[in-house]
């Protein structure tokens, strides 16, 4: 497992994007794009010292511990749609980024984190200097220096309003379509901060444990799903991750997390944005491409490899989800490889 030490919020960043294959490219635009076509993609727009928007989506290769050794202090929102960052505490590494929505204060001075090898990220986040902040952003809304004193550092605020979802939307599509100006990206900071300091919002951050609430609609019913709940249900999706092809029914799962079915699968859908079989579904297919790709096995023993009982319906589902069949799979990337190492011979 990789080790580092960074000694500033920039130190941090680059070390993280060149760790994980990621390669440096600016656009006349301003955009900053990290790139790795096997990896993914990280692209950021503004500066750490002042206000970056950053959207991402990639994969960790290998385990990475990178500590955290420098006082700063960033007010932050985002929305993670994949991924987990774990964090030192207590001897213990824990959860402290989970696929989610959220507004936080993040005081920085000293701490570990940890990301795991083969685990994907998507999400985007808005970074804002908190002495920038206190220095021209609030005093420019109108506000004194301390005027989000009632904000407890270090915690994860998850219940943001649907306009606060919308701005982060937008500043997504910003991103994207490397339409991002500074401008733009002032306008969407200013949006998020005065719908945080709305005294309508306030109930945002009344109490600590309210943020670990989320409530879902089905029909005319309404779900909550606790701290508790979402523990379950991001341990039910490392479970699929590491077994995917013995995975069981969402019934035996739920019995084996203890939480009620229900839960499980509108919890997970709120969660990760696709349904608890979608997902153990995409698992399977990916471990099924991998065995295609580096291994001589046949299709059959491959699909009982990844849970399949049934071969024609392996190979159904593969075409559903690869556009090509399994053999036909095969035969291609083996062409395309046999085309790179004829390359690097030359």
């Amino acid at each position: 497992m990789e080790f580092y030490k960074a000694l500033t919020p920039d130190d941090y960043q680059t070390f993280f994007y060149q760790y994980i294959g990621l390669t440096k490219s600016t656009l006349p635009s301003g955009l900053v794009t990290w790139k790795n076509d096997d990896v993914g993609y990280i692209t950021t727009f503004g500066n750490m010292t002042t206000i970056q928007a950053g959207l991402g989506d990639y994969t960790i290769h290998k385990d990475l511990l990178v500590e955290y050794c420098y006082d700063a202090v960033y007010l932050h929102f985002g929305t993670i749609d994949e991924g987990i960052t774990y964090k030192l505490m207590n001897d213990y590494f824990i959860p402290s980024a989970i696929p989610s929505s959220f507004v936080s204060i993040d005081k920085a001075s000293h701490g570990i984190n940890r990301w795991k090898k083969d685990q994907s990220f998507r999400g985007i986040e808005l970074s804002v200097y908190f002495p920038y902040l206190q220095e021209v952003i609030l005093p420019f809304l109108g506000y004194e220096k301390d005027a989000l004193a009632f904000i407890t550092e270090n915690i994860r605020y998850i219940n943001l309003t649907d306009e606060m979802k919308f701005i982060l939307k937008k500043t997504e599509s910003y991103l994207i379509d490397q339409n991002m100006t500074q401008q733009i990206l002032l306008s969407l900071t200013l949006s998020l901060i005065s719908l945080i300091l709305h005294p309508g919002n306030r109930y945002i951050f009344m109490d600590n444990d309210s943020n670990t609430i989320s409530n879902i609609k089905i029909g005319n019913r309404t779900l909550r799903l606790d701290k508790s709940d979402k523990g379950k249900i991001v341990k039910a999706k490392e479970l699929i991750d590491t077994s995917a092809s013995q995975f069981p029914n969402a019934y035996a799962l739920s019995k084996k997390l203890e939480i009620s079915e229900q839960k499980l699968k509108a919890g997970f859908y709120e969660i990760y944005r696709q349904t608890l079989w979608d997902y153990a579904n995409s698992v399977r297919m990916n471990k099924a491409a991998q065995l295609l790709r580096e291994t001589n096995s046949s299709v059959s023993a491959i699909s009982s490899a990844v849970g399949y009982q049934s071969n024609s319906a392996f190979c159904k589902t593969f075409k559903q989800w690869c556009g090509i069949t399994p053999l036909n799979y095969r035969i291609k990337t083996s062409m395309i490889q046999s085309s790179d190492r004829n390359d690097n011979d030359l």
